[in-house]
């Protein structure tokens, strides 16, 4: 049953969400919340209309200052991802190493334990994967480096699904974007690419997400004020 359940949220990342978590549940980390914030909703909602265009890549950037729940949000989607599409693969990194393994793997880590279906994965300092399928269900944790942009070429995953996130994406080298785009080429698969961020920087290849290549990205900025 919960697999035929979880499986009819392939295309329904809220819904994934509202149905694999504790809200609302006593001694839960999430006790005292009822859902998503309407940022994370909305986003969630975006995918969601983008999967109705399956021969489009899905990219999504989001703008904001500190405090708004971004690791949060980038857990919900990872589980999503994960547990909607059997073999689903993909990369995360962030801005620094040291972002990736105290900041976002820790979240996500959190996030998967306490999902529904945690039992069906393992989540490592490296990766996150199938514990029945480890090498054709899998998400990679990736330190980014100039010297080696190599280590994000490959990302081919035919007929299924591709996620790639970056957080604190500002500080990300454009040669790293680069090598991702030229990698999400596969047809008729399921390319979701998210990058999250502080606006710090007025040049690199998160700036121009809401500049010259705004037309390629579904963008929006929050305000750490109303959240």
């Amino acid at each position: 049953q919960l697999v035929e359940d979880i499986g009819g949220f392939a295309t329904e990342p809220l819904a994934f969400v509202m149905y694999a978590f504790p809200w609302g549940e006593k001694n839960t980390p999430l006790e005292k919340f009822d859902g998503p914030h309407e940022w994370q909703a909305d986003l969630m909602r975006d995918i969601r209309d983008g999967l109705l265009t399956p021969d489009e890549a899905i990219q999504i950037a989001r703008a904001s200052g500190h405090g708004i729940g971004k690791s949060a949000c980038v857990s919900m989607l990872v589980c999503w991802a994960m547990a909607t599409m059997p073999h689903c693969r993909g990369v995360i990194t962030a801005g620094t190493d040291n972002q990736l393994k105290t900041k976002t793997q820790p979240e996500i880590a959190k996030w998967f334990r306490m999902m529904i279906c945690a039992h069906w994965f393992e989540c490592t300092a490296t990766k996150i994967c199938a514990k029945a399928y480890p090498t054709s269900w899998r998400i990679d944790f990736i330190p980014w480096s100039k010297e080696n942009p190599e280590a994000f070429a490959g990302l081919h995953n035919m007929g299924r699904r591709i996620l790639v996130i970056i957080d604190e994406a500002s500080q990300v080298a454009d040669i790293i974007w680069d090598t991702i785009r030229g990698a999400l080429t596969d047809e008729e698969t399921e390319i979701i690419w998210l990058v999250f961020g502080n606006p710090t920087r007025n040049t690199g290849e998160f700036r121009q997400c809401f500049g010259r290549n705004r037309h390629r990205w579904n963008t929006a900025q929050i305000d750490s004020r109303d959240v």
